[in-house]
């Protein structure tokens, strides 16, 4: 188990880190009443959640992780311009990372409140802008507005998306698909293999990776224990 100092600090609560190997050794007493707790498990692995469930944990969502090559020339068919964020884009960034979100874990826990997920998220990419990560920002521009953005980093030979999301208001124009298609350029590559994960229950955004010719290499349940 390990603390996640991150969400500590933007919860204002200590929080930790199931290791999916440690979740057998464990019994209810190890853990601590007023602190949260996350861990992600295979989702085959049916024996981790019957031990997950019995320490208190409760069930949260499915996440997937996808993972394919995507090659330059599939941005030319997107009606969207894409670029590194600068300062200026900062609170156009922020009010869509704070308004898009629904499926992740955050907002499908119950016992998180929506006002808390938004800003975790809003928290998530700011921590990115300020130069507090190593992750790269991009925004997509349809007409003269900002229109989505993602976060990307280096991963183990790919390009990982952390997060991605488009304003409510320029859904179904493709932006999303601009933000992905856009990355081998603007990494001045020809093709750039791409990770990206997302929740089982968001169709959208499978759809999309699936469209792209992306394939799901990894499934993991996720689980929660406490509050904030």
């Amino acid at each position: 188990m390990k603390k996640d100092d991150w969400l500590s600090t933007v919860v204002s609560r200590d929080c930790y880190i199931l290791l999916d190997s440690d979740v057998p050794t464990m019994v209810k007493s190890d853990f601590y009443t007023d602190a949260f707790y996350t861990c992600r498990t295979l989702a085959t692995s049916s024996y981790q959640q019957d031990c997950l469930l019995e320490l208190g944990f409760r069930s949260i969502l499915t996440e997937v992780e996808f993972c394919g090559d995507v090659s330059a020339e599939a941005q030319s068919l997107i009606p969207s311009r894409v670029r590194v964020a600068v300062r200026s884009d900062r609170d156009r960034v922020l009010t869509i990372a704070s308004t898009s979100f629904r499926y992740d874990r955050f907002h499908t826990d119950s016992c998180i409140s929506r006002q808390k997920a938004d800003q975790i998220k809003e928290f998530w990419v700011a921590s990115a802008l300020d130069d507090e990560s190593v992750k790269d920002v991009w925004v997509a521009e349809y007409g003269r507005e900002i229109a989505g953005f993602c976060l990307t980093m280096q991963s183990s030979g790919a390009v990982r998306i952390d997060l991605i999301a488009v304003a409510s208001e320029f859904r179904g124009l493709g932006i999303g698909a601009s933000l992905v298609t856009a990355l081998p350029s603007c990494l001045d590559q020809e093709t750039v293999r791409i990770v990206a994960g997302t929740q089982q229950r968001n169709s959208e955004s499978c759809r999309l990776y699936k469209k792209l010719g992306m394939t799901i290499t990894l499934s993991r349940d996720v689980y929660h224990s406490g509050f904030f």
